[in-house]
């Protein structure tokens, strides 16, 4: 049960910078919304799951809810980030909003509200409470993955060696193995990767940094802006009628119906 108290869904649509289009007229400009994605970043995507895990689900019901159709391409994270950034794509999901991908993308409000967490051998040579208890170790993050913001300043200062893998998966693969300290990765992904994996580890109980998924368009030609205003407009719909929530407890159980709501008032991932 800790597993979904603790990871706290953003139910919340952030004030729109300008007043949203009527949706006759972005169903006329937009047409047919070109979006893309990855997988093996399960629950959130993953081609192996129904309905391709529950952002996808999500994803395609919001513009299903404002008559928007969708295509829909699963491609390496690296190709669709760039396809949207230079254009070839209007959208992809699911993204943190980092100060560097905000130069190059624009970003919904939050979707999910995600807990890195650290993960070992068993027993945990770390006990992590603060960033310094990372001092000295060997971490592993997969390709495409963006460290942590203090676990990158430590990398920047020296005091935290990070090797990199091709998946999540390679990563625990060698964490179990003993060849690296730990990785840090969202708790939900790796939780569901243990489920398959004939070996187990331990999770930090500290958290180690808390982030938001967004569905990210390109900046590269107006339709971005319209994409999500599409979005906004259509995950509104859904909540009216409570079907956000219910592809939400189809995709991962009632508990979540006990997870906090709340819009978060931080500022984005700097």
């Amino acid at each position: 049960m800790r597993i979904w108290l603790s990871i706290l869904l953003a139910f919340g649509l952030a004030p729109p910078a300008a007043a949203q289009a009527p949706i006759e007229r972005l169903r006329a400009e937009l047409g047919t919304v070109r979006l893309v994605t990855g997988t093996e970043y399960p629950p959130f995507v993953d081609s192996s799951l129904p309905g391709g895990g529950v952002l996808t689900a999500l994803v395609r019901e919001a513009f299903r809810a404002v008559g928007i159709p969708i295509t829909l391409e699963v491609m390496s994270w690296g190709d669709g980030y760039r396809g949207v950034r230079d254009g070839a794509f209007d959208a992809t999901f699911p993204y943190y909003a980092t100060r560097a991908r905000r130069a190059e993308l624009q970003f919904s409000a939050p979707l999910f509200n995600v807990d890195q967490s650290l993960f070992q051998r068993s027993p945990p040579a770390i006990t992590f409470h603060r960033l310094d208890d990372l001092i000295g170790a060997q971490l592993c993050n997969p390709g495409g993955y963006a460290p942590p913001l203090g676990v990158q300043r430590l990398v920047d200062a020296g005091q935290l060696v990070v090797s990199a893998a091709p998946t999540p998966l390679d990563c625990l693969q060698r964490v179990a193995a003993g060849g690296l300290s730990g990785v840090i990765l969202p708790r939900l992904q790796v939780l569901s990767l243990l489920q398959n994996l004939p070996f187990d580890l331990a999770e930090s109980d500290t958290p180690v940094e808390r982030r938001w998924l967004h569905v990210a368009a390109t900046n590269a030609n107006p339709r971005g802006a319209q994409v999500l205003d599409a979005f906004a407009q259509g995950r509104a719909a859904l909540e009216r009628a409570n079907g956000w929530n219910r592809i939400i407890v189809r995709h991962l159980g009632v508990a979540v119906l006990n997870w906090n709501r709340f819009h978060p008032a931080d500022p984005e991932d700097d």
